[in-house]
């Protein structure tokens, strides 16, 4: 039997509608981020504001990290092999994707979840 497949539809699907209440698996993981580190930034946004934006359904959370401190690089640099390192079945990225995270953005690149999380300029 093959081993199973990482789950990806969650963390490939854009906002339809706007209720920026934070969720509550969206403060769960603020609190767990927090917890190793740097600070937070805004989990909401307001609907009135352009553009679309997962802060305008409370799934978004911008964990300030700095990339010219070494502290902050470090930081950043754990959460990323925890969440892009291989379940044991293989599937690469396994956490981000279980973890429902559609992208993050580090030190001005991109690591989208429908694109492999591969670095993007």
């Amino acid at each position: 039997m093959p081993p199973p497949r990482s789950r990806t539809k969650r963390a490939t699907s854009h906002r339809t509608h706007c209720k920026p209440k934070a969720k509550p698996g969206t403060e769960r993981r603020v609190r767990w981020l927090l917890r190793r580190g740097g600070g937070e930034g805004p989990t909401s946004r307001s609907c009135k504001r352009g553009g679309i934006s997962e802060h305008k359904e409370g799934r978004a959370f911008d964990w300030t990290l700095d990339a010219s401190r070494k502290k902050d690089r470090r930081t950043a640099r754990a959460f990323f092999d925890f969440a892009f390192a291989e379940d044991k079945h293989g599937n690469t990225d396994a956490k981000a994707r279980r973890r429902g995270i559609m992208y993050l953005i580090w030190n001005d690149h991109v690591y989208a979840a429908w694109d492999e999380f591969q670095k993007e300029d």
